[in-house]
């Protein structure tokens, strides 16, 4: 137990004797410069510039691609649509001339008279 007291006496010196000083964030880029060597700083270089490089491009040509998909089946697809909703308006509207037409049938037969 007392070499382990003693050690901890020198641990608590040594932390008391270090003090930080306050660096910069220039001094600390020059650190991290001088931790790394050159090859792995050139290779998180260029794996960094071709990922901003690649993200770029597919977003110019993804937004140029969106584009031309969505002005096309604009033009392409809204036709249709529109034709569509207007041939099932019409289809209602002749359902209903037929629903009238029967009723005024009806009514001109009059009440002892069969339907045909």
């Amino acid at each position: 137990c007392l070499l382990f007291v003693i050690n901890m006496k020198k641990i608590e010196e040594i932390d008391d004797d270090e003090e930080f000083e306050d660096e910069t964030i220039l001094e600390r880029i020059i650190a991290l410069n001088e931790a790394f060597p050159s090859p792995v700083r050139k290779v998180a270089s260029f794996s960094y510039n071709m990922t901003t490089t690649a993200l770029s491009t597919c977003q110019h040509y993804g937004s140029k691609g969106l584009w031309f998909f969505m002005s096309t089946s604009l033009l392409l697809v809204m036709p249709v649509v529109v034709l569509s909703i207007h041939d099932a308006e019409h289809a209602e509207l002749e359902k209903l001339q037929m629903a009238r037409q029967q009723q005024q049938q009806m009514l001109l037969a009059g009440p002892g008279k069969p339907q045909s």
